[in-house]
């Protein structure tokens, strides 16, 4: 009798030891077979090829300086970019041309100072501009879980050149922008920048300065020799 339990004890024992390492072999299968990306730390990695391809970029856009108390301006801008990848690209020209409207502050001066200084009253004209762009974030957007919208951020910094009444002024700027692609050929920007302009050679030239211009713009771009 003692025999025949040490007997039943062993084959549970085997047959407990064989289904536990069924079970061991098993379990990884299965949970392979759930999360294909256990071999990359357990963060799912999903690359997609960019959909839409710039190559040469015309761009067209109205804006709006809002910076100056004096005068608002309301402005149009052209910009030609050339795309040397998914990644990079030189805006080789960006022209805007302002069209200044003038506040009520300018106004109040006048009312209660005879002679205003001229160079408080100095509006920008007309800015030529020349920028890399750096485009690191491309993206697939699920709008109301019916439309895919494919967007891309992008980062611009340069130097230029701005015509105001009075004088030409060097400078530089830096900025931001978002596009929505429509179709290969047309997309949608916005464009946020600020722009530092010298005026005059600091502590040589009299009532030298620097100018500030927040520059805001919306508008459309139109793809030439898309892939």
């Amino acid at each position: 009798m003692f025999e025949h339990r040490v007997s039943w004890l062993g084959r549970s024992a085997l047959l407990g030891a064989l289904l536990g390492g069924a079970l061991a072999v098993g379990a990884p299968q299965v949970a392979h077979a759930v999360y294909d990306d256990e071999e990359v730390g357990g963060y799912a990695v999903v690359i997609q090829q960019r959909r839409f391809k710039l190559a040469h970029e015309f761009a067209l856009s109205g804006a709006v300086l809002p910076m100056n108390a004096y005068y608002k301006g309301w402005a149009g801008t052209f910009r030609y970019t050339l795309h040397f990848g998914d990644f990079q690209g030189w805006e080789i020209v960006g022209l805007t041309y302002s069209q200044n409207v003038e506040t009520g502050l300018r106004e109040e001066i006048f009312r209660w100072r005879a002679e205003p200084e001229s160079a408080e009253f100095d509006a920008l004209q007309v800015l030529m501009e020349s920028n890399y762009v750096l485009k690191p974030a491309y993206a697939k957007l699920a709008l109301f879980n019916s439309t895919i919208v494919y967007s891309e951020l992008f980062f611009n910094a340069g130097g230029g050149v701005a015509k105001y009444v009075s004088s030409w002024r060097p400078g530089v700027d830096y900025g931001v922008g978002l596009r929505f692609f429509i179709v290969e050929w047309f997309s949608v920007r916005f464009d946020i920048r600020h722009y530092v302009f010298i005026n005059g050679i600091p502590f040589v030239t009299p009532n030298s300065g620097i100018d500030n211009i927040l520059f805001f713009a919306a508008g459309g771009s139109f793809n030439v020799g898309y892939q």
